[in-house]
């Protein structure tokens, strides 16, 4: 009998959630170590916000970004929870980013915070700043962006 309550429990919790999808596109700035340079990111995140206002999100992104005449192809996954008031919501990420550049691949985990504005029913903006400790073959070393998006939801 507990379990049944348990689960009639979580599912009128999810029930009283408003749950979203959507796609960002936008422009970042990225530093290897002492170099910098810019580039574009574009993804698609998974987003529940309860009805006290905390928020988790799911998303999958791919970041390209020229750095000193090097290309850096980054594909990465984040995890963000946080806290939503009227039109913005500001959060905490877990990401973790597969990262290829030259004949080289890396691969690391890192943290950040994010910022998104959402005055429209389906269009925001957002900003999102994160830092990775990266290990490749040949040495380890830490990649750090920050970016600013356009977010569509549907």
């Amino acid at each position: 009998m507990k379990k049944i309550l348990l689960i009639a429990a979580l599912l009128t919790v999810a029930a009283q959630a408003e749950v979203y999808q959507s796609i960002n596109i936008g422009a970042n700035q990225s530093t290897i170590d002492s170099k910098t340079g810019n580039g574009f990111n574009i993804g698609w995140s998974g987003t529940r916000v309860w009805n006290n206002g905390v928020l988790a999100t799911f998303a999958i992104n791919y970041n390209h970004s020229e750095i000193e005449s090097e290309t850096f192809n980054s594909y990465g996954t984040d995890l963000k929870v946080g806290y939503k008031y009227k039109d913005i919501a500001v959060f905490a990420i877990g990401s973790g980013l597969y990262q290829s550049y030259h004949s080289l691949e890396a691969a690391g985990f890192g943290y950040g915070g994010g910022l998104e504005y959402m005055p429209f029913k389906h269009f925001g903006v957002g900003a999102e700043y994160k830092t990775y400790n990266m290990t490749s073959e040949i040495n380890e070393y830490t990649f750090d962006t920050a970016q600013a998006y356009l977010k569509i939801l549907f």
